[in-house]
């Protein structure tokens, strides 16, 4: 091949290239997640999108639970839900059945630490 016609084939393909992956991108659908990030559903509406956010509730039960993800734990209730109904479908109120739920990380301390939290809902 002639080093003339070996370039302009060369221009015509990276041309051919570029349209080709120009219509690609222009044409491709964004990406789009669930309230925005890989965080539950429960983390994503109340605390990100900031829908009846809980993390300052005056507990501190959230607070210092907030290095997790464990709203369905003590709540139910659905967290990769994609729409607040099945969200909440399921829910118990917190501290329904704390051996069921604060157990399964606090084995030792159960009744020291569940005391903290009964007190300050109001609950027995």
């Amino acid at each position: 091949m002639q080093p003339k016609k070996a370039a302009l084939y060369f221009l015509f393909a990276g041309l051919a290239l570029v349209l080709a992956a120009s219509v690609y991108l222009a044409t491709a659908t964004p990406v789009s997640a669930q309230c925005g990030s890989q965080a539950s559903s429960c983390k994503n509406c109340h605390e990100v999108q900031g829908q009846d956010p809980v993390n300052a509730d005056g507990t501190g039960w959230h607070q210092s639970h907030a290095f997790g993800d464990f709203c369905y734990i003590c709540h139910a209730g659905n967290n990769q839900a994609k729409d607040k109904a099945a969200a909440h479908e399921g829910m118990v109120p917190p501290l329904s059945d704390v051996k069921a739920a604060c157990q399964q990380c606090h084995v030792a301390d159960l009744d020291a630490r569940a005391q903290v939290y009964a007190d300050a809902l109001g609950v027995t």
